[in-house]
């Protein structure tokens, strides 16, 4: 009966404001929690999550992420308002960031208004059980970087096993308690690539509890004990 309740509400509130759809509704929620967000911590609201770009489901999870876990390390694969938001939330918590760009242009673009050093570099061909991805190279990281935050959301996503090579960032580089963030989670390609990654933290006895945040796009996370907490965001 509640439940019935609460999609009548919700149904008439898109009805109301002419929103085409339950994911537009959840948008506005989004984007006005983040907003808010930056209004109380002092952070310039000048991000533009429109077309390819990160959308305003994605910025809202990292931003409450960092604010209120402990995060140590972050990477994140593909630049663009995250990094911006990153560059920003820095600023207020200390945390080292490394991020991963394969278009030079606009990781000049993005360099311009960031701190830290973009590592931009041709992508190169991944190979997994009879499945392929162009990938980062990860050969560019440090043996002993370890992430408590992964932000996978680059390079171009494909209708198959889309950004698989982020899955070489499970050996060894990954600290001992994570998030990751999987953005287009909405998308097959993306789904299968975090199947795989579910199965690979499993056979290593990770437990891992899930997430997802539907926006204009989709977020899928997978946390440890931890951040079990950010199930609940």
């Amino acid at each position: 009966m509640i439940k019935s309740r609460l999609k009548n509400l919700r149904d008439r509130i898109i009805c109301k404001l002419g929103i085409a759809s339950s994911s537009q509704l959840n948008e506005l929620i989004y984007q006005n929690m983040f907003s808010s967000f930056c209004a109380r911590v002092g952070i310039a609201d000048k991000y533009y999550p429109v077309g390819s770009a990160a959308n305003y489901s994605l910025l809202y999870l990292i931003a409450r992420i960092i604010d209120e876990n402990e995060i140590n390390s972050v990477i994140e694969l593909g630049v663009g308002q995250t990094t911006f938001l990153l560059d920003a939330l820095g600023k207020r918590k200390t945390f080292s960031l490394k991020s991963f760009e394969e278009d030079p242009f606009w990781a000049e673009e993005v360099q311009k208004e960031v701190a830290h050093s973009i590592l931009c570099q041709k992508l190169i061909l991944f190979r997994k059980n009879g499945s392929s991805s162009l990938s980062y190279d990860f050969s560019a990281l440090e043996e002993d970087d370890q992430f408590d935050l992964v932000v996978v959301d680059g390079p171009m996503g494909t209708s198959n096993y889309s950004r698989l090579g982020m899955i070489q960032l499970l050996e060894g580089h990954l600290a001992g308690e994570f998030i990751i963030i999987f953005d287009d989670a909405e998308r097959e390609g993306e789904m299968e690539t975090i199947e795989i990654c579910k199965s690979l933290l499993k056979e290593k006895s990770i437990p891992l509890f899930e997430h997802r945040i539907i926006g204009l796009k989709t977020q899928h996370v997978l946390a440890t004990q931890k951040f079990k907490k950010v199930i609940f965001y």
